[in-house]
């Protein structure tokens, strides 16, 4: 049953869902309320009447997590003065709701050196916007040097995601150099998808240098958004699995990418019985791409091929290179050396 909401409609417009009335719920709720004789304040009753009302407020895989709903009416119940903890995180630390007499009382997080008071219905907001935005379960991320940002990355993400809102910009202290710094943050998100932009400057003005986190529920939904996104992040073969998460598919995940994206130009040996017939395959299936004819008489020449494509890494596939009859083991070496010079740019397949 669909309900309509004063308090929490602007958490249920981040969701962009409708929010559904749990009628087991709400029975709950009005039991608690005629034995105690006291009712919820309006706000948290019309969070907790709704469905997936605790899901929505779990972050990190349940290591924070809110009060279950029959943890709130007995402590309900009971009033203590202190406050009632609707809130816990990992080891212990938790946020208080703090009965005033409002409709929207107010919670008390005393886990920050200031601690803050906010009206619950805001901490809610709150809390499904870090849901929403923060690291997923399968996540990478990229340095700062191999990242870029700028008006056709911004564009791009606002026409397939939502865009959370964000103070721009803001300031810190570089723990290395000590030294106050300002950056700008962009985070975006769907159901299942997180993606934060950290930028040296203002992306909707000029492209700067940036790094980027993505992440996803599942791997497969990691796999489509890296896929998206994966020719505007700068430099992609520097994206990295996120040293915080365990989870080996992501690796697998970026991989699978890399191969995919990776150029690459085969050199068919087929049939070649000769030294001229190897130099004919060599132009015919790398130097014509790339620009330039290749003699057959200088191996540094050779060597300067490879290092041609624009590309920063791609693929050469030697095709019939075992059964190849136009090669002697002189000239099989030499290729080889020069395929290891320069194998920080080029993957060599002798198939």
């Amino acid at each position: 049953m669909s309900v309509k909401l004063k308090y929490h409609q602007a958490t249920f417009d981040l969701l962009d869902e409708e929010p559904i009335l749990s009628v087991a719920a709400l029975q709950e709720i009005e039991k608690c309320e005629r034995r105690c004789g006291a009712p919820l304040p309006a706000s948290l009753r019309e969070w907790y009447s709704l469905e997936g009302a605790e899901e929505k407020l779990t972050l990190y895989e349940g290591q924070w997590a809110p009060t279950s709903l029959k943890q709130l009416l007995k402590a309900w119940r009971k009033r203590p003065l202190r406050g009632i903890c609707v809130y816990w995180r990992e080891r212990s630390n938790s946020v208080l709701l703090q009965p005033d007499g409002s409709q929207d009382p107010p919670m008390y997080d005393y886990n920050w050196e200031k601690p803050q008071w906010r009206p619950f219905s805001e901490f809610v907001w709150e809390t499904v916007l870090d849901r929403l935005t923060n690291t997923r379960t399968y996540s990478v991320w990229q340095s700062q040097q191999a990242g870029r940002f700028g008006p056709a990355q911004l564009d791009f993400l606002r026409e397939r995601f939502r865009e959370a809102p964000d103070e721009r910009p803001r300031q810190g202290r570089d723990p290395r150099t000590l030294e106050d710094f300002i950056w700008w943050l962009y985070r975006f998100y769907s159901r299942t998808v997180s993606l934060q932009v950290t930028a040296e400057a203002d992306a909707a003005r000029m492209e700067c240098s940036a790094w980027w986190d993505i992440s996803a529920d599942t791997a497969a939904e990691l796999y489509e958004v890296l896929k998206r996104v994966w020719p505007l992040v700068g430099d992609p073969l520097q994206l990295s699995v996120d040293p915080h998460s365990h989870k080996p598919e992501a690796g697998e995940v970026l991989e699978r990418l890399r191969k995919e994206f990776t150029p690459e130009f085969v050199v068919d040996l087929t049939g070649v019985s000769s030294w001229k017939g190897f130099v004919a395959a060599f132009n015919e299936g790398f130097c014509r791409h790339v620009g330039g004819k290749w003699g057959g008489d200088n191996w540094n020449a050779f060597d300067d091929y490879l290092s041609w494509p624009e590309e920063k890494q791609y693929r050469l596939v030697f095709r019939g290179w075992r059964r190849c009859r136009g090669l002697g083991t002189e000239n099989r070496r030499n290729v080889r050396s020069c395929c290891s010079a320069n194998r920080r740019q080029v993957e060599v397949v002798y198939d």
